[in-house]
């Protein structure tokens, strides 16, 4: 007999992971389920170095459980483990998070999680340092040279090994996994088998995860990929005919892809073929209503990110206002292209996404002010991010492009703080440490009222970034 449902573990470390951990926290949380977010490193440590620090400040804001699973370049195996409880009191994870080194070796890495202790039950899991040793292998140069760049070093590990950590995890104990992302390891978890190629604006991201332990089957099952550059999609290859998969752990689990709107087929451990939104994933797998949140449509790559600013339940308006532009910019050809274009950009935000924020969350009446001075209190990539939507409210707010705003809504110090920090034209110590001189606040004012002529109206700036 199952357990009741007691813990979802989301799987992947990016934006999408996050947004949705939130969205089942809102929903599921008051019923006593537990929302974990489990990260692996399959991109070469690019999302947990630049982003991880965020991303733990995400899941401590929202009261979300986060499980980490990471990897150093060269394909040791280190668990890390980073625990928010709903206190808000952490254990600090192996290694460290943004910028800093791993420096923790194999074995200090599983010495140290024989002393995991979790709201997930992580007890019964342990592997020697030989065990893990004896299923790791390195991934020689692809035959391919276009695949030559897709693969990161390091970024390859033997799939078994996650397969029996998953399972140990999940087995009998009323947990869920819901694996998050592109091309994400949940899949191959479940199936053992799978190879996973996404590509997007010209640019491929592989990550292969197959059950092989020889080198040679593994190079053999790239010939047959046929890779397509301007088309997304999830191939998955059967590796062997003979291949058992009734001694595979059956783990229980849902995959979303990572694009907006995206419909994908559901895994084949179930025969599911069927196409849904992840919307619609999520409601049938997990039996989460979103009706009070809508419009919801899945895709929080950039727009969702913003909810840890506010630390509450998803139905704030804050939060409304990013589903409603999430919703919005589905509706947008290019919105894909977009988001691949300037997530890696000026922070992981670009300036359109942030622009496009700033009028969704206009036109909805938002506390911007509130949600400026929040994020200005974490600093860092919030603060930046702050200073984007008081810019706008600046240029744009002010004049009623949007939505007619009282002149006080955005205080003038923050203006010239803005002006100051975007475009240089005020020192911000003569405004908010000195207190504001007359000259410094005419000056600004002065190049609001220009900046003001020259920007474009709000149908004049969509149509520019839309056509």
């Amino acid at each position: 007999m199952n357990r009741p449902l007691s813990t979802i573990i989301v799987y992947g470390g990016g934006y999408l992971s996050a947004a949705v951990a939130l969205a089942l926290g809102a929903g599921l949380r008051s019923q006593g389920v537990q929302i974990g977010v489990l990260h692996s490193d399959v991109e070469g440590s690019r999302d947990i170095r630049l982003f991880g620090a965020e991303l733990e400040s995400f899941c401590h804001l929202a009261s979300i459980d986060f499980i980490e699973l990471v990897t150093e370049s060269g394909g040791d195996l280190v668990l890390g483990y980073q625990h928010h409880d709903r206190s808000g009191s952490r254990i600090v994870p192996f290694g460290g998070y943004g910028l800093q080194p791993y420096s923790w070796s194999l074995e200090q890495g599983v010495l140290a999680s024989g002393r995991l202790r979790s709201t997930c039950d992580l007890s019964e899991f342990s592997l020697s340092a030989e065990a893990i040793k004896a299923k790791r292998f390195a991934l020689a140069a692809p035959a391919r040279p276009d695949l030559q760049e897709a693969l990161t070093p390091g970024a390859l590990l033997d799939v078994s090994l996650l397969k029996l950590y998953l399972h140990k995890l999940c087995r009998a104990r009323g947990i869920k996994l819901v694996a998050c992302g592109t091309g994400e390891l949940g899949v191959a978890v479940s199936e053992g088998r799978v190879v996973s190629i996404e590509s997007e604006a010209g640019r491929l991201n592989a990550e292969f995860w197959v059950d092989a332990s020889d080198e040679q089957e593994l190079l053999s099952i790239f010939s047959k990929v046929e890779l397509r550059s301007s088309v997304r999609e999830c191939v998955i290859e059967e590796l062997t005919a003979s291949h058992d998969k009734h001694s595979m752990p059956q783990v229980e689990f849902t995959y979303i892809n990572g694009v907006a709107g995206t419909r994908f087929s559901g895994g084949r451990l179930t025969g599911d073929q069927r196409s849904y939104t992840v919307r619609e994933k999520l409601e049938e797998e997990v039996g989460l209503c979103f009706a009070s949140v809508q419009p919801w449509v899945g895709n929080c790559l950039s727009v969702s990110y913003m909810g840890c600013l506010v630390g509450q339940p998803l139905l704030s308006p804050l939060h409304l206002a990013m589903l409603a532009v999430t919703s919005w910019l589905d509706k947008c050809p290019s919105f894909d292209n977009m988001i691949t274009m300037s997530k890696w950009h000026n922070l992981a935000w670009g300036a359109v996404v942030k622009e496009v924020l700033a009028f969704s969350w206009l036109s909805l009446g938002v506390d911007l002010k509130k949600v400026c001075e929040q994020a200005e209190s974490l600093g860092g990539l919030y603060r930046d991010t702050a200073l984007w939507v008081q810019l706008l409210v600046a240029t744009y707010g002010r004049v009623g492009k949007v939505l007619p705003l009282e002149s006080d809504a955005v205080s003038e110090s923050h203006w010239l703080w803005v002006l100051d920090k975007e475009c240089g034209i005020v020192e911000r110590s003569s405004v908010l440490v000195d207190g504001h001189t007359r000259s410094s606040a005419e000056k600004a004012r002065v190049q609001i009222s220009e900046m003001v002529k020259t920007m474009p109206s709000y149908s004049e700036f969509t149509k520019k970034l839309f056509g």
